[in-house]
């Protein structure tokens, strides 16, 4: 497997969205959010998916150039339509626009909608806690399918709806919190069918509503399972309520796809330094306890991705032989 430069993988991605139709900025925003999944370690979210997005691009189910468009805004909101253009640049100006408005009036919320896969959630939500906001990325699907099941369900009827949170901290990365409300996303039950292993016990059923551990049943379009059980279908239902806030004029009852995103900007309650030494005095004393037999250490959300991502930016990112000889090959 080899390891390519960050630069160098950053600028292949940019050429192929670029001679796949995206304008250069938006082929190059969207080509280092996708190469940033991978330089935190989460291959699911990373180039392995470029392929699927080019094929996306020539079915026209992606339009390369599309940009998004304001529906209905006010100071501090905004509904904006992706027009189905590509989901990380899309992700990156809405994001954007909750930032400016914290800005201005210290608190943003703006739900995408037709937008394509965004990628890695805690990307956004950590681009709001460098900017020193509170961020919370919020995607749901669901309503007519699903790839996961409700609680006690025998067949898909939501998306993994996951959620992300930043939150700054001096003197170290921020918290980025970024989980699937499934057990797992559909990318790392996609790796586990790529390199044949079993998946663990509660993680999904068959098609026809049985237990398996069996990530082709998973493929043979077998759902997902909430993760902690009613706890994580819970927390995935509230997503898609969230989501449903983009869905202005769609009838009651159908297919429900959108992003909220929310930046609440810190010196509204309280100076940002005083409070980014207030977390960072509370992971001190979460990394005083003494781990349990196995563990090493106390870590915090985000922080092994941070660690992850300062060793491939020194030797590079690895990447499959056959995913880079995808990217190698002539278009």
């Amino acid at each position: 497997m080899p390891l390519i430069p960050v630069a160098e993988l950053t600028r292949r991605a940019t050429e192929l969205l670029q001679t796949a139709g995206a304008p250069e900025d938006i082929a190059r925003t969207t080509a280092e959010a996708i190469v940033g999944a991978d330089v935190v370690g989460h291959e699911s979210h990373g180039v392995a998916q470029l392929p699927g997005y080019l094929a996306g691009i020539k079915a026209e189910r992606i339009v390369p150039d599309a940009r998004p468009q304001v529906v209905k805004e006010t100071d501090t909101t905004a509904v904006l339509d992706a027009r189905k253009g590509l989901g990380h640049y899309s992700a990156t100006v809405a994001i954007d626009a909750a930032l400016e408005r914290a800005r201005r009036h210290h608190m943003g919320a703006v739900s995408l909608a037709n937008a394509n896969h965004i990628g890695r959630l805690g990307a956004y939500a950590e681009r709001a806690a460098l900017a020193g906001c509170i961020g919370v990325v919020a995607l749901g699907v669901g309503g007519t399918s699903g790839t996961t099941a409700p609680f006690g369900g025998r067949r898909g009827a939501l998306g993994s709806n996951p959620i992300a949170a930043g939150v700054p901290i001096a003197g170290r990365a921020p918290f980025v919190m970024d989980m699937a409300t499934s057990v797992f996303s559909n990318g790392k039950i996609g790796i586990a069918r790529r390199e044949g292993r079993q998946l663990p016990p509660g993680a999904v059923l068959t098609k026809d509503g049985e237990p398996t551990t069996d990530p082709e049943e998973w493929a043979a379009g077998g759902p997902m399972l909430p993760a902690g059980g009613y706890k994580g279908y819970a927390l995935g239902l509230l997503n898609l309520f969230l989501a449903a806030l983009s869905m202005a004029g769609v009838p009651a009852g159908e297919r429900v796809s959108g992003t909220f995103f929310l930046a609440l900007d810190v010196t509204a309650f309280q100076p940002l330094e005083e409070y980014t030494q207030r977390t960072a005095a509370y992971v001190a004393q979460l990394k005083d306890v003494p781990p349990q037999e196995g563990f090493d250490e106390i870590l915090l959300p985000g922080e092994r991705a941070a660690r992850e991502a300062e060793r491939r930016h020194a030797e590079g990112v690895p990447v499959p032989d056959e995913v880079w000889a995808q990217l190698q090959a002539p278009r």
